[in-house]
């Protein structure tokens, strides 16, 4: 009919938009194009090369550890997936902030292959260094919005005493 004027309206998919959230590159890509970013601005706003950027949102390479502390403020949120041990609560924090294992030791006074050791979750690890990095983290104000620590407490051994005689 000539004089019926109304049309359904669907919301056009936005071009490059990620599907799927794959890696930490389409991530990026989605907020970048929520946001209605170029590009260029993106990577201003992140401290980066445009191409670096361009290489991360096509999952060519990945952020490395000291932007992550930058990615993490763009997105909002951290886009790792939540740590289930020990050693990976303290490389999710330790990445999070955008510290190396070097400056993560240095605030906790230990070895950097002590960090590494710590988030490998290597047995037989001293009770010592692993509560001097989580004091670290403690001490050092954390970059999440909501103020609160993921990192757990080391557990302290139970010792067990002989029954009779």
């Amino acid at each position: 009919m000539p004089f019926y004027r109304w049309s359904l309206a669907v919301p056009r998919r936005i071009p490059g938009y990620p599907a799927a959230l794959e890696h930490i590159g389409h991530h990026i890509l989605r907020r970048r194009l929520d946001l209605g970013l170029e590009q260029k601005e993106a990577a201003r706003q992140l401290g980066v090369h445009p191409g670096g950027l361009e290489n991360w949102e096509y999952g060519r390479t990945t952020p490395a550890d000291r932007f992550m502390a930058r990615v993490i403020r763009f997105l909002g949120y951290n886009p790792a997936p939540e740590p289930t041990t020990l050693g990976a609560s303290v490389a999710y924090e330790r990445i999070a902030r955008g510290w190396s294992r070097k400056q993560l030791a240095a605030h906790a006074g230990v070895d950097e292959s002590t960090v590494g050791r710590i988030e490998e979750d290597a047995p037989r690890l001293a009770r010592r260094p692993r509560l001097a990095v989580s004091t670290a983290f403690k001490s050092n104000p954390s970059p999440r919005h909501d103020g609160t620590a993921r990192l757990a407490e080391p557990q302290r051994a139970t010792h067990r005493t002989r029954e009779g005689g």
